[in-house]
C-alpha cells in the first residue's frame, strides 16, 4: 500500500464486506495507517484526504495505539472520511463504511 513499509493491502472480508489490513505497529504508525487505508479504500491518493485532526489527534491516537513496552492490548474506534475506523495496538486495522453522515459545521459558528 502506498506510503507504507508493513501493510500490502487490504482484503475484504467475505463475511462483513469490512475491509481489513495488518500492520507492524513498530514500523508504521496509526495514524499513517488510518490515513493510507482511507485512501485505498476510496481510490484516492493520501494527499487528498482532508486532516486527520478535524475528527481524532493523530498524535494521540499513535500515543494511545503505541505498547510502550506494556502487554495490554487496546483498540479503538472512530469515524473518519465516510469510514469507520477499528484500530488495534496489535497491527489491525478494519474499515467499514461509515453508517452516520458525519457532522457538519455550521457556517455561522466558523464565520466569528
Amino acid at each position: 500500500m502506498s506510503g507504507l513499509e508493513s501493510m500490502d493491502e487490504l482484503i475484504a472480508d467475505p463475511d462483513t464486506g469490512a475491509l481489513v489490513g495488518v500492520f507492524d505497529p513498530a514500523v508504521d504508525t496509526p495514524s499513517s495507517v488510518a490515513v493510507c487505508a482511507v485512501a485505498a479504500a476510496s481510490m484516492r491518493d493520501p494527499l487528498d484526504i482532508r486532516p486527520m485532526y478535524s475528527t481524532v489527534d493523530p498524535g494521540c491516537l499513535d500515543s494511545l495505539l503505541t505498547h510502550g513496552g506494556t502487554t495490554v492490548s487496546v483498540n479503538t474506534t472512530f469515524e473518519f472520511e465516510g469510514y469507520e475506523l477499528t484500530i488495534d495496538s496489535e497491527g489491525l486495522i478494519r474499515l467499514e463504511q461509515a453508517k452516520t453522515a458525519a457532522p457538519q459545521r455550521s457556517s455561522a459558528a466558523t464565520d466569528r
